[in-house]
């Protein structure tokens, strides 16, 4: 048996099949129209949100609760794109 094979069958056992786990984007709820926008804003480079804490700051302070940068760039990513649906952006 390999490790894949096992793995499978070991989630399957204890129920963390990933059909159980919702994967949803946090900016579905954006309309399609702006986020065009707010893409094609930050690709420029442009300031996107409020005064406050940025970007770069909440990444920061994510990745050192949750271990590594690429975990700080998904929460930062994901506050960004639920303020944006809110209409804060």
């Amino acid at each position: 048996m390999d490790l894949n094979n096992f793995l499978s069958k070991l989630n399957t056992e204890l129920g963390l099949e990933e059909a159980d786990v919702p994967q949803t984007f946090p900016g579905a709820k954006v309309p399609k129209k702006k986020k065009t926008e707010l893409i094609k804003r930050a690709r420029k480079g442009e300031d996107l949100g409020k005064k406050g804490k940025s970007f770069k700051e909440i990444a920061a302070k994510a990745a050192t609760r949750y271990g590594s940068k690429e975990s700080g760039k998904r929460v930062a990513g994901a506050q960004f794109w639920k303020m944006a649906a809110k209409g804060k952006v």
